[in-house]
């Protein structure tokens, strides 16, 4: 009968692994979505307010220009310096409806040949 029963030692030492394993699983799962949920809520509000401080204006503060926070409206801004705005994140956002297909086919080859 002692032979089917299993030994407590090995019973004991797994059990802990299980739960560390299950508790780092846990907050890892947690951090995710706390940091999504804080990346869509920083999205939402700064859709209505002006972000209160941006990496440019810390730039200038170090390098001895001070902090300019005079915000402007689109209209009051040259168009082209607008465009110039646009095209450092995605050249060809004035040709396409917010997906570039173009560069999703380049990125997916890419990645299919490794």
């Amino acid at each position: 009968m002692s032979e089917l029963m299993p030994s407590p030692t090995l019973s004991r030492a797994r059990a802990p692994r299980r739960g560390i394993v299950r508790r780092v699983i846990a907050w890892t799962v947690r951090a995710v979505l706390g940091f999504v949920l804080l990346s869509v809520l920083m999205v939402v509000i700064y859709r209505f307010v002006p972000p209160p401080i941006t990496l440019t204006m810390i730039g200038d503060a170090i390098g001895g220009h001070g902090i300019d926070k005079s915000w402007r409206p689109l209209s009051q801004i040259d168009p082209n310096m607008a465009r110039a705005a646009i095209a450092g994140e995605d050249s060809r956002f004035c040709t396409h409806h917010g997906f570039d297909l173009k560069a999703i086919e380049t990125a997916y080859n890419r990645n299919a040949r490794g």
